[in-house]
């Protein structure tokens, strides 16, 4: 660590040291760390670039491809981000629409390319990620398959979930596949055991149909809530799961979004205080939390 002597003026990259002890770089003070190697900018001919859908969107807009090459900008065009694989060809990460289009332009051989190098498809992938979540472009699918590329953990366990019980993760409209991904996704990175319970109790309700995510999400909330007050109980024990079987998806979420409408609050607490209403309805002792008063939690 290298310090200076005290200057009446810090500059952006520097932190004064306590008790007198000068300036130092802020690189070395929080011990940032840089990942990979700059890029390196370069026309490619458009036609060695490719597109790899197994992380990357593969729901092309072709109007948005055909507005930018019908009046191209390369002002609005910038630069396309492409990895260089091991293998020496080139895979655009960030620009698809953009490469499209140029590709329909018989006056545009080459388009202008921010290179990096890429050890791995792993590495591919999380360069995708990094890119797209941090300016929220992606859609949850594009990112699970993102996720999924780069052997994200929690990925990999909502998939085995998921596909462990028949369902495929997928789009359209087809019995047995899931299109609440986001929310499954966020349950299970906050509690894997509570999302299984959940994830469980929506398979048997909907029985091959698509669950909707604020039944699923207000099962989860509901069962986090129950264990923190007392860990021996679920929404999966016999009573409450005999309650929820019984009254089914539709009443479920009818009483989620009567709930929701009535008290003019919506999120998961909401979704989750639907829930309990209609068990504890249906309950004489052995409530489960209202979600709704102070000492709930979620």
């Amino acid at each position: 660590m290298v310090t200076k002597s005290v200057q009446s003026t810090l500059l952006d990259d520097e932190i004064m040291v306590p008790n007198g002890g000068g300036t130092v770089k802020k690189v070395d003070a929080y011990d940032w760390k840089t990942i990979d190697k700059p890029g390196r900018f370069t026309n490619l001919d458009k036609r060695l670039i490719s597109i790899d859908h197994a992380y990357q969107r593969d729901s092309v807009v072709e109007a948005r491809v055909n507005r930018i090459a019908a009046e191209l900008s390369w002002v609005k065009f910038g630069t396309i981000t492409v990895i260089r694989r091991q293998d020496g060809t080139y895979w655009c990460i960030d620009g698809q629409h953009r490469l499209l289009a140029a590709l329909k332009r018989s006056d545009i051989p080459r388009v202008p390319c921010m290179v990096f190098n890429a050890f791995s498809r792993v590495q591919e992938a999380e360069g995708f990620l990094g890119i797209n979540m941090d300016r929220g472009a992606v859609k949850m699918f594009d990112k699970f398959n993102g996720l999924m590329a780069a052997n994200d953990p929690v990925a990999v366990a909502m998939k085995e979930m998921v596909e462990g019980s028949g369902y495929k993760i997928a789009k359209g409209a087809a019995n047995k596949t899931v299109q609440c991904v986001g929310a499954i996704y966020s349950a299970v990175d906050a509690d894997e055991r509570a999302a299984y319970v959940a994830w469980k109790l929506c398979v048997d309700l909907y029985a091959g149909q698509q669950p909707l995510d604020r039944v699923f999400l207000g099962l989860f909330t509901l069962e986090r809530a129950l264990k923190k007050r007392d860990a021996t109980r679920s929404l999966d024990d016999v009573d409450n799961r005999k309650i929820l079987l019984k009254a089914g998806s539709i009443a479920i979420d009818k009483s989620i979004r009567d709930l929701s409408a009535g008290l003019g609050i919506g999120g998961r607490r909401a979704y989750g205080a639907g829930v309990a209403k209609l068990i504890n309805e249906k309950r004489r002792s052995g409530k489960v939390p209202s979600l709704l008063a102070g000492t709930d939690h979620e």
